[in-house]
């Protein structure tokens, strides 16, 4: 029995799950279909069926057993069993009536391939599918063939999807449409980090964990699966070897605590996961971002973080400025060997994995030859920052064709497009956007990778039109992109075996793992990345079936919501919060109005900054840039429309769980929105102040700044119970630690700073001195005087 058709089966019923085994053992087994027999909960006391239906619907697939299509068939049993289905087996697609639906890969079901080819001729690329529709005397019939394993699992995913739309037709496949689908982006993918030790090591023993979170992605079309190792963990995983084998001949480099019973523990648990995301169509990628441990900003700005080569637990020691080529030579061998199922490895290429700029050269060489002779035909990924134009150059003549994967914008969700001029810190090197990377000829592709994982602070996120954008973008010049599971920055910098802290209280968590909560996330950068012309009505339908009549208001407010925290960080971001560990700005306030008045967003050529608008206003200037103000009316009505959306949302019924979970994170986002309608002008008119020493500026921006930690206390109150005490996504910054109740004691304090200094400013001035100030007019009614 494959391991992938074993733990495919979904169904309940002894039925079923005798169907699946037969099916999976053999691979070549029919399936039919079978109406009037029901599932026990759709029948009578006594057993009886509820329809009286006589007729006969069969499925015929074959050769599934060790492909991801066992488990898209198996989401289509879901949706017939939904409708009153039941299943037995048959040996061919002989027999009367017909199968009203034939099934597999191109060349492999000649029956499928036939009919599929013989209507719609033409070739499907790879992970294509083909419906086409026919008839067999008065019996609708539908061939389905898929370009390959992954491209059947897509087609039959679509179909189980049709039947689940089509729930008031008695035909369960009658409103099913003939389509040539293929994918959008050729990549699609999803990454988590490794930061804290209990954590992914709890993870990675969960083999339901994986279960669940591989059907996820493989439903929304994600088709790869990074796991990062070795970021900012003060030491853990840096490198990953001794994680997973000692190497022989460097017996001093081991994982501190980590003993070889635990080691074949780890390797066990590691093939098995890249086992089951094979199942589920899913490629994996091992991203090897540390190579040695030296401290600075390895240390991810963690309290407890130890001295390179201090024995610390979980740590690794013995690799030395003199050992670290030829040791992770070595480590890459053992690695690339020990794990021969892995589709790609990721390489962090820069000071931050550890290495020094004179060691990079050799390094690398070294390392490219080894993966010449150990998996040449491997997927190599080069991350683009600081990256040397030799270091590409000497991969690719060594034979390799290495992918290029470059941050999209900032480490933060920021808008869905790239920057239209990065800011001056970043003008002259390769960190995120395009860099340099424009130039053509080209002679490697680009993955642009969003890095969203802590821009939210543990909210759920999720915007149709963003998603859109952002596919388009990655479109324009890229192959596709990677973004980061939400929450993948969780539990960083708390005690290495600190039990993992829950997101929500209690009562709030409807969800057996924190991901899926973000499910619409996942669909929504899947779907869109696949097809990004995907019809609005599936992502409604998936709403609808949860939450019926406040489908329509709860995805507004959610979509609306979704609009705030990606222009807070394009236009109203300070820069030093660039980093995704040290900015999280739907937690972080961003520190007193003296720090966030000098922000200047993350887009200097769309967005002003605030002391660039002060000074325009004194210089009576012009700007074709989006001005603070604008951004301030944006928020400002943003927020409007999610109260109103909410307000809908709750008067179409009591919302479960899962909804008030997420009407929620819609009114904290409200009133986030509202703290920087505020907020915004604050910073205007300090710097006004500052420019000129106008009283009035330094009035409105204390009010202003007032009504600002007013909307953040009013944050808080709307997160109520519902969020944990402790919210852990980072060290650096307080804010990335703690709660937003903490952030409001903070900006308390700093307001009564500003207020006391105000104070002294007024008492400092000059009386003789005469101010003017202007109050706009903001209404005027025909034939009436305008008064200025």
């Amino acid at each position: 029995m494959s391991a992938c058709g074993a733990r495919a089966a979904v169904h309940r019923t002894p039925d079923t799950r005798q169907v699946l085994n037969r099916f999976a053992g053999d691979g070549s087994y029919f399936l039919s279909v079978d109406r009037p027999r029901v599932w026990h909960d759709n029948s009578r006391d006594d057993g009886t069926p509820l329809s009286g239906r006589e007729d006969d619907v069969r499925i015929a697939v074959k050769k599934l057993a060790d492909a991801p299509g066992a488990f898209g068939l198996n989401r289509v049993l879901a949706a017939c069993a939904e409708r009153g289905i039941e299943l037995s087996v048959t040996d061919g697609v002989d027999g009367d009536p017909a199968p009203a639906l034939i099934a597999g890969i191109i060349g492999e079901n000649d029956a499928a391939s036939r009919r599929a080819i013989e209507i719609g001729p033409g070739q499907l690329g790879a992970e294509s599918f083909r419906i086409r529709t026919g008839t067999d005397g008065s019996r609708r019939t539908i061939a389905l063939v898929g370009s390959d394993a992954r491209g059947l699992m897509y087609g039959l995913l679509n179909l189980a999807e049709q039947v689940r739309l089509n729930a008031d037709s008695e035909d369960v496949f009658s409103e099913t449409q003939d389509i040539d689908s293929g994918p959008f982006l050729s990549e699609r993918s999803m990454s988590i980090y490794t930061m804290h030790p209990r954590l992914w090591e709890d993870q990675l023993a969960d083999e339901t964990y994986w279960t669940r979170l591989f059907a996820m992605m493989a439903e929304s079309r994600l088709n790869r699966f990074v796991v990062i190792f070795g970021y900012e963990n003060a030491g853990y995983l840096a490198p990953v070897y001794p994680f997973f084998f000692d190497i022989p001949g460097y017996p001093a480099v081991r994982m501190v605590g980590c003993d070889r019973t635990a080691q074949e523990a780890h390797t066990v648990q590691f093939r098995r996961m890249i086992e089951l995301a094979h199942c589920h169509g899913i490629e994996v990628t091992a991203a090897i971002w540390d190579h040695i441990y030296r401290g600075r900003v390895q240390t991810g700005g963690i309290s407890y973080a130890p001295e390179p080569g201090q024995e610390f637990p979980g740590n690794v020691v013995g690799v030395t400025t003199e050992n670290v080529t030829d040791y992770t030579r070595a480590g890459l061998i053992r690695f690339l060997t020990t794990f021969g199922e892995l589709d790609g490895i990721q390489l962090r290429m820069h000071e931050e994995s550890g290495l020094r700029r004179d060691e990079m050269q050799t390094f690398w060489h070294e390392l490219f030859l080894t993966i010449k002779e150990i998996r040449p035909g491997l997927q190599i990924d080069l991350r683009a920052k600081e990256l040397p134009d030799s270091i590409v150059t000497d991969a690719i003549e060594q034979g390799l064709a290495p992918r290029i994967t470059t941050k999209f914008w900032m480490e933060q969700l920021g808008m869905p497009f790239h920057p239209t001029h990065v800011n001056v810190q970043d003008q002259h090197g390769r960190r995120h956007g395009y860099a340099d990377l424009l130039r053509k000829p080209r002679p490697f592709d680009i993955v642009f990778r969003l890095w969203n994982a802590p821009t939210s602070g543990g909210l759920s996120w999720a915007n149709r039109s963003w998603v859109q954008r952002f596919v388009q973008s990655v479109g324009d010049d890229g192959i596709g992109f990677e973004f980061n599971a939400p929450n993948a920055t969780w539990m960083l910098g708390q005690p290495r075996d600190a039990a993992p802290l829950p997101v929500h209280n209690e009562p709030y968590r409807w969800y057996d793992y924190e991901i899926e909560r973000h499910w619409y996330t996942l669909m929504l950068f899947g779907r869109l990345g696949y097809d990004r012309d995907t019809p609005n009505a599936v992502f409604d339908a998936a709403f609808k079936r949860k939450f019926g009549a406040a489908a329509e208001p709860l995805l507004g407010a959610i979509h609306k919501a979704g609009e705030v925290i990606p222009r807070i960080v394009g236009a109203a971001s300070r820069y030093d919060f660039f980093p995704t560990t040290r900015g999280c700005v739907a937690r972080d306030a961003q520190g007193p109005l003296s720090e966030f008045s000098l922000a200047e967003g993350s887009d200097v050529a769309q967005f002003s900054g605030f002391r660039e608008e002060a000074e325009r206003i004194v210089k009576v200037g012009s700007t074709a840039k989006v001005r603070p103000q604008e951004s301030a009316a944006f928020f400002g009505s943003v927020a409007h429309d999610i109260f109103d959306l909410v307000r809908q949302a709750r008067a179409s019924g009591e919302p479960d769980v899962e909804a008030m979970l997420y009407l929620t994170d819609a009114t904290i986002l409200a009133h986030l929105a509202r703290f920087y309608a505020e907020r915004i002008p604050a910073a205007v008119a300090f710097n006004l102040y500052q420019l000129t020493g106008d009283l009035h500026a330094l009035d409105d921006a204390v009010t202003h700044e007032s009504a600002a930690v007013s909307s953040w206390g009013d944050l808080v109150n709307a997160v109520g119970d519902v969020y944990s005490r402790e919210l852990p996504i980072g060290a650096r910054r307080p804010a990335l630690s703690g709660h937003w109740r903490d952030e409001l004691i903070r900006l308390k304090a700093y307001f009564a700073n500003l207020e006391s200094w105000a104070d002294k400013q007024e008492n400092l001035s000059d009386p003789l001195r005469v101010y003017l100030g202007h109050v706009p007019q903001t209404t005027v009614r025909r034939g009436e005087n305008l008064d200025l």
